[in-house]
């Protein structure tokens, strides 16, 4: 407590992704997520696109070989997105094998899917549509940014009641499709370009920083929680912090939360910046 007292938490953001892996997967996700895709690994098994502060960062538990791996279509979470200036180019040089060619799904944007050695979903999303990746300068061989986290949810009222009007993000762009509707939502004070928030996809898909990607599909479908994804730990400011531990019923000198979204994904929240990095998952 007395950390938080002499440096005053400031800012909100998503700060972790957190997700389980096996012990003897350890080198093989390092090679992955560094060799591979170019992140850097500031912490052991922290993954994150180099020099970005505003991105989240993926960090991976290490757990028994037990555990089936049963992140599938009906989990609750789904993925990650990095962010990619020059989306061909990228696969070429960082010559990443079995990844499916990249297409411009409708007009959502031009990308393609990979897994890595768990089995966990990462989307390599172009910043641009597909075409127009000359208007983005460098960037040709490095992620942006870690641009989403994409959970999947029952209700789309009751979590954009959840992200939204609990946790304070901002609602950023909502993109209906025939089968789902997408919402988008970040901790930053960013106005959308357009009014419209189904007219910002480009723009969105160049912030700095980690947004939470709602996915609610139209034909209601039951989800389940994996035991293999622990959740987000999000930083709050101190008076963000303290009016959500009101909200909570919290005491005053609790530093920390454990929050469930509508579909049950885990929430660490702390005041941020947070120098407690050391737990070992939600659990």
């Amino acid at each position: 407590l007395a950390f938080f007292e002499s440096r005053r938490a400031t800012k909100r953001m998503l700060e972790f992704v957190i997700l389980r892996a096996k012990k003897a997967s350890e080198a093989a996700l390092r090679q992955f997520y560094v060799t591979t895709l170019g992140l850097e690994e500031p912490y052991p098994l922290e993954f994150r696109p180099p020099g970005q502060k505003e991105s989240a960062t993926l960090k991976f538990v290490l757990t028994g070989d037990g555990l089936d791996f049963d992140v599938d279509d009906s989990c609750n979470y789904w993925k990650i997105g990095l962010a990619i200036a020059h989306l061909d180019d990228f696969l070429k040089t960082r010559r990443i094998q079995g990844a499916p060619a990249p297409r411009q799904f409708r007009d959502v944007g031009y990308l393609t899917h990979v897994r890595d050695p768990e089995g966990y979903v990462v989307e390599l999303l172009q910043t641009t549509f597909e075409g127009r990746d000359g208007t983005q300068k460098g960037g040709h061989n490095r992620p942006r940014a870690i641009g989403q986290v994409t959970v999947r949810v029952a209700d789309a009222e009751a979590s954009l009641a959840f992200y939204r009007d609990r946790l304070g993000m901002k609602l950023l762009s909502v993109l209906p499709t025939p089968d789902f509707t997408l919402y988008f939502l970040a901790f930053t004070a960013d106005t959308p370009p357009n009014a419209d928030l189904v007219d910002n996809r480009e723009w969105l898909w160049q912030r700095p920083y980690t947004t939470v990607e709602l996915q609610h599909r139209h034909e209601p479908r039951k989800l389940h929680r994996s035991i293999l994804v622990d959740g987000l730990k999000i930083g709050l400011s101190d008076a963000d912090y303290d009016a959500l531990a009101r909200v909570q019923g919290v005491g005053p000198n609790v530093t920390r939360m454990i929050l469930k979204d509508p579909d049950g994904l885990h929430m660490l929240v702390m005041p941020h910046p947070s120098d407690d990095d050391d737990d070992d998952g939600l659990l």
